[in-house]
């Protein structure tokens, strides 16, 4: 995993739910915050898309544990480029790319 980190990286973003564990892993072995992109929006509390601290503009890696069909991964991408994590050209890089694997 080091190998896709550069000085660029600012976090991990664990896919919910089954990569959070993963992601907490990685996160907690590289000394790189862990975010994480809520599938649904919590209604009490603070009501946040996306936990963790982040700003805009921070270079995020996400980490999914089966990529079958791809929807979650899909679904977390587009939480993070909709929050400004990811840009809309990485989108359609990651998009195209598992449409050629799947």
């Amino acid at each position: 995993m080091s190998r896709f980190l550069d000085k660029l990286t600012a976090r991990l973003a664990g896919v919910p739910y089954a990569a959070l564990p993963l992601g907490i892993a990685a996160s907690l072995e590289m000394g790189v915050p862990l975010i994480y992109p809520r599938k649904e929006v919590k209604s009490h509390g603070r009501g946040k898309q996306i936990e963790g601290e982040f700003q805009t503009g921070d270079r995020v890696i996400v980490i999914e544990d089966l990529v079958t069909t791809a929807g979650s991964l899909i679904q977390s991408i587009d939480i993070l480029r909709d929050a400004g994590r990811i840009d809309q050209a990485q989108c359609d890089r990651i998009r195209t790319n598992l449409n050629e694997h799947l």
